[in-house]
């Protein structure tokens, strides 16, 4: 097993019935990748029982997801790469067993700050135990007829099974390196977010056959937004393989580089494969040219609204202003290197570090809205293509949310809104003049208003004949 393959073994539920009396023996549990449950009858009630599961070694996905949770949750709450966290803690759902049976006394389990594993197939394979001792099955027959066997095997069967599958990824080095980067967290006792996010990457960067892809997905569902907010503001710089533009290549790269052994062909063929896999679509760094015309260089719809900026940088009180305003009120663009009178692209001067800095703050300030309106948010720079001096324009695209939901500024608590004539005019250009900040008691009448209009559209009732207006 490789360490995906390894880390959700006997985490999820396999489906044949190992219990079949119709057609018995045709499903050998020992040889199967997933657990299996077993079914007992208790005063009337049928109650399962899970015969062979395993948590994950380390709680990652319940981790994001609660983590997740707390961000939207809590609007003063604040995240970096460095925020700090804890095995076995409650609050963030971080939880890592250790590799024995606990003990027992007067009906108590003690343990130290670990949880203990909870049967014996969590302590078999432990990330500890896994392949540590010689197979007895094989000392002794010759032959080991568990496909997952959690021992070490002799060094014959070793080359035969290497030569059969030479072309496959190291099944160890993964497993190997989780094992002494976790070690490393216990002795620290402190685990950092961005060495929490590098090692589930890690983990995922393995292939893992045995899973479905719904599987796949529900093992990566909740990590998705962190990955991508990482990947945004992380910027690789350790990377030696010359692969193409490497600013832009995915976190995996960075993965495998610190953790990897760069000289196994099993990661060479990983990296290349990430690298194929990268959408040019993407680049950050796609060239127009200066003094063209600004929508149909920059694919705008001018049917949307448009703020374009008269300042010649990019003023990050003015991006959450028009941010949050666009948001509450409309789809719609903010602009910074254009010429508002003439509609052309005029430029603006930014060189990689001035980008990288924006990029920072802004996958920092707008974290929370990135995570829970994924798709209305995004930003891209274009360079210019006839200049020489880190000319650029920067494009922030929004889209509307929810008419049941208005946005207010964090951690100022501040609401933006565009006015209800802008929103109607045939020249969809904005000015300064039209955004508006309100005060709580509008913020409360406005948002009353929005709510009766849609739970009346979505549950048919005409507020003008009823008694909720009053």
């Amino acid at each position: 097993m490789n360490l995906n393959e390894f880390f959700f073994f006997k985490v999820f539920k396999c489906y044949k019935d190992g219990n079949n009396k119709l057609n018995p023996g045709t499903h050998n549990e020992k040889n199967c990748y997933f657990y299996h449950v077993s079914h007992i009858y208790e005063n009337g009630m049928q109650k399962e029982i899970q015969k062979d599961r395993r948590r994950k070694p380390i709680s990652f996905p319940e981790f994001f997801k609660k983590l997740s949770y707390n961000l939207k949750e809590e609007g003063n709450r604040t995240l970096s790469f460095e925020t700090i966290f804890e095995f076995k803690n409650d609050e963030n759902n971080l939880n890592y067993y250790i590799d024995s049976f606990p003990f027992l006394n007067y009906n108590e389990i003690i343990y130290n700050r670990f949880d203990c594993c909870h049967n014996e197939t969590e302590f078999l394979y432990h990330v500890n135990r896994y392949k540590k001792n010689d197979c007895r099955f094989l000392v002794v027959n010759g032959k080991c007829n568990n496909k997952f066997c959690y021992l070490r095997q002799k060094e014959k069967e070793k080359k035969i099974e290497n030569e059969k599958n030479k072309n496959e990824d190291n099944i160890d080095e993964g497993i190997i390196n989780f094992k002494n980067i976790i070690n490393n967290w216990k002795e620290k006792k402190e685990i950092k977010l961005k060495e929490i996010i590098d090692i589930y990457n890690y983990i995922l960067s393995f292939d893992n056959k045995y899973l479905s892809k719904i599987q796949i997905n529900e093992t990566k569902q909740e990590f998705i937004p962190f990955q991508k907010w990482y990947n945004d503001v992380k910027i690789p710089k350790d990377i030696n393989y010359n692969l193409g533009n490497t600013n832009e290549l995915n976190i995996n790269y960075q993965i495998i580089s610190r953790y990897g052994n760069k000289d196994n062909k099993s990661n060479e063929r990983i990296l290349q494969n990430i690298y194929n896999q990268l959408n040019p679509n993407n680049n950050n760094y796609s060239r127009i040219y200066k003094n063209s015309d600004l929508f149909k260089s920059l694919k705008i719809n001018n049917n949307n609204l448009s703020y374009i900026s008269n300042f010649s940088a990019i003023k990050l009180g003015e991006v959450v202003q028009w941010v949050y305003a666009l948001m509450n009120s409309s789809d719609g663009y903010i602009v910074y290197g254009a010429d508002r009178n003439n509609l052309t692209i005029k430029g603006i001067s930014l060189d990689k570090k001035d980008r990288d800095d924006f990029k920072k703050w802004f996958n920092t300030e707008f974290f929370k809205l990135l995570i829970e309106y994924e798709d209305n948010l995004k930003y891209e720079f274009h360079d210019l293509a006839n200049n020489n001096n880190d000319e650029c324009v920067l494009i922030i695209e929004v889209k509307k949310v929810k008419a049941n939901i208005l946005l207010r500024a964090n951690p100022s608590q501040k609401c933006f809104i565009i006015d209800e004539k802008s929103l109607d005019k045939k020249n969809k250009i904005l000015y300064e003049n039209n955004i508006l900040e309100i005060d709580t008691r509008e913020y409360l009448k406005i948002l009353r208003e929005r709510l009766l209009v849609y739970y009346s559209n979505k549950f048919g009732v005409d507020i003008n004949n009823s008694n909720l207006n009053n």
